[in-house]
């Protein structure tokens, strides 16, 4: 069901006509992921954790605003990478190994559908409230020894955003947001900067 309304959010952008207020946007900032304490449940007492579930996030993409204020957009986004390092005295390395291989956080990559409501506008400011589907995947890799675990995971969640706008120029706006991905296994927050071109 996410699959298929993401997808036909992307063929509506696609077929709107060649004469619409098109514009080109790109964000960069932080993403963190927000990991429950249950993940760690099964680990042995004496583990030692170190967890790194943030870094640098972008995205590019093309929308369309209509003149009623509502706008449509796909966009090609990066959350960055996690990683996890684990320490513990343990009788079978190799059976701990493979039961916390897959304690890292998701953040992943993948297309955004959003479709957005620019509801304040006062002297060049403006506020804007979205929502849509991340379509994501990502990969996972750990290390013990000579022994590598490797897998791919992917999915389709939603999110929500907040940005404020402010337009300098007839094309050019510039904004700062924040975003929050409700991924399967764990929501990731954004706060980010970003800059627009209209055509």
């Amino acid at each position: 069901m996410k699959q298929t309304a993401l997808t036909a959010l992307l063929l509506t952008l696609v077929s709107l006509p060649s004469q619409a207020h098109w514009f080109i946007k790109a964000d960069v900032g932080g993403s963190w992921a927000r990991q429950s304490s249950e993940h760690l449940s099964a680990l042995p007492v004496s583990s030692r954790v170190d967890i790194d579930d943030s870094d640098l996030a972008w995205s590019l993409g093309l929308g369309y605003e209509f003149k009623d204020n509502w706008l449509l957009s796909a966009r090609y986004l990066d959350l960055g990478e996690a990683t996890t390092r684990l320490e513990a005295e343990v009788l079978d390395p190799q059976s701990y190994h493979q039961a916390v291989a897959l304690i890292t956080p998701t953040l992943g990559s993948g297309i955004a559908a959003e479709l957005g409501y620019r509801f304040w506008e006062d002297n060049g400011f403006s506020a804007l409230a979205s929502g849509g589907l991340f379509r994501w995947d990502t990969d996972y890799s750990s290390r013990y020894l000579d022994d590598n675990i490797k897998h791919e995971s992917d999915g389709t969640d939603p999110f929500v955003g907040l940005e404020l706008e402010y337009k300098f120029s007839e094309q050019w706006r510039a904004g700062v947001g924040i975003k929050r991905y409700f991924l399967e296994r764990n929501s990731v927050d954004t706060f980010g900067v970003s800059l627009s071109l209209s055509f």
